[in-house]
């Protein structure tokens, strides 16, 4: 938890200091990494603009079971509010139990944060930069 928190500390710290100008680098409208984990923007609406279902009601779907607290960046289901987020890893990223009866849950739909040239995660899926050098200098 200590190091997923520093993790956060520093992604913050890069993101506010060092973020390019122009559209797409206000993390509250937009994932930095395609899983959108890390996620802790306001958006509670679903791709097709459906508004969200709070994750700690069950009105009118039932949250499944084994989506737990621990799981949230916020720390919790009730902090996460009806805001758009991805406990379950999902492939597509962040999204929310819709409040159409007939629509269960939908993505977010959020795009990518645009700093193409930061590695933020481990494998670098949301690189978009131009280095094509490694460390030692080779291609």
């Amino acid at each position: 938890m200590i190091f997923y928190l520093l993790q956060m500390i520093h992604l913050f710290n890069l993101i506010l200091n060092e973020a390019p100008p122009g559209n797409l680098t206000d993390i509250s409208i937009c994932k930095v990494s395609h899983l959108g984990l890390e996620y802790l923007g306001p958006i509670s609406k679903s791709e097709s603009n459906i508004r969200c279902q709070s994750w700690s009601l069950d009105q009118p779907h039932k949250i499944r079971s084994d989506i737990m607290d621990i799981q949230f960046p916020d720390g919790s289901k009730k902090n996460a509010k009806n805001y758009c987020r991805n406990p379950t890893k999902d492939s597509m990223g962040p999204w929310c139990y819709t409040m159409n009866y007939d629509l269960q849950f939908e993505t977010c739909g959020l795009p990518l944060c645009a700093y193409s040239e930061c590695k933020i995660t481990g494998p670098g899926m949301e690189y978009a930069g131009e280095h094509n050098k490694g460390v030692s200098g080779k291609y």
